[in-house]
């Protein structure tokens, strides 16, 4: 059952519960904070409904998150060129060393050539399946 954006799918003890597991509360103490046992809150984590608003609600944070780094990252540069302008030595040491400079390290960049990018990723997906055959023998 889909629900639209402006109905919840779940009941108000799952967004209690919810909201606590989201603000990095155990499962216990969501179960808690929304009145039920500990043993619900589990059996909801694996019901579509709620993991999907889960998800969703996860997802929101994680871009929010993201937002607010990338601003800080735009703040951050300014301030280290600011240090550096000054003659910072320690500031643009731990830049020549981060960026891999100074060992002569070259940042990691994938391959532009999509018939190669796809023979990787069936690689992977092969070796993947090998190894997943290989556990199930034991």
């Amino acid at each position: 059952m889909h629900q639209n954006a402006t109905k919840s799918a779940i009941s108000p003890n799952q967004e209690k519960a919810l909201a606590a597991l989201l603000t990095g509360h155990t499962a216990t103490d969501a179960a808690a904070i929304a009145g039920v046992h500990r043993s619900t809150v589990h059996r909801w984590l694996l019901e579509p409904e709620f993991l999907a608003e889960h998800n969703r609600q996860k997802a929101e944070i994680r871009e929010a998150v993201n937002r607010r780094l990338n601003s800080l990252q735009v703040k951050a540069i300014e301030a280290v060129e600011s240090a550096i302008e000054k003659g910072d030595a320690r500031i643009a040491l731990a830049v020549l060393k981060g960026t891999g400079s100074l060992n002569g390290d070259k940042l990691p960049v994938g391959s532009t050539d999509p018939d190669r990018i796809i023979k990787n990723q069936l690689a992977s997906e092969n070796e993947q399946k090998l190894l997943d055959s290989l556990l199930n023998l034991r």
